[in-house]
């Protein structure tokens, strides 16, 4: 009996060695083991998540000022169309005036041309 108790703690520590350096390990010991490998992982993980941040955000930038000159485009594209359609809007308003006026000569000289012939109509001449 004593025998076996002796062996299974030889046993029993030869389990406890497997342990240590099994799969089994603790975590400070993975960390002593692994230290400089895990932080230049960590390294480079967090230097491409940077990058793909800063990419991100340039194409975001690149997008909202192609938006912004987009916008700008149109912009100008309806100012110019504004200026257009006013300056047809002055040519027709002076073709209006023009006719108007026109219309007014032309009463003015039927006018004068109907007051010539009614006085000529109403008021005989004296002989």
């Amino acid at each position: 009996m004593f025998v076996t108790s002796g062996a299974d703690l030889t046993e029993s520590d030869d389990e406890s060695d497997d342990d240590i350096s099994g799969p089994n390990r603790t975590m400070g010991k993975r960390r002593k083991l692994g230290g400089p490998k895990i932080e230049a992982t960590l390294a480079n993980i967090l230097e491409h998540n940077s990058q793909t941040v800063v990419e991100a955000m340039m194409e975001l930038e690149e997008r909202q000022d192609k938006r912004h000159r987009e916008d700008l485009e149109l912009e100008k594209r309806k100012l110019a169309m504004e200026k257009e359609n006013f300056s047809h809007m002055m040519k027709l308003s002076t073709g209006y005036i023009s006719a108007l006026n026109s219309i007014g000569d032309g009463l003015k000289q039927l006018s004068t041309v109907l007051t010539g012939n009614a006085h000529s109509l109403h008021f005989p001449q004296a002989l």
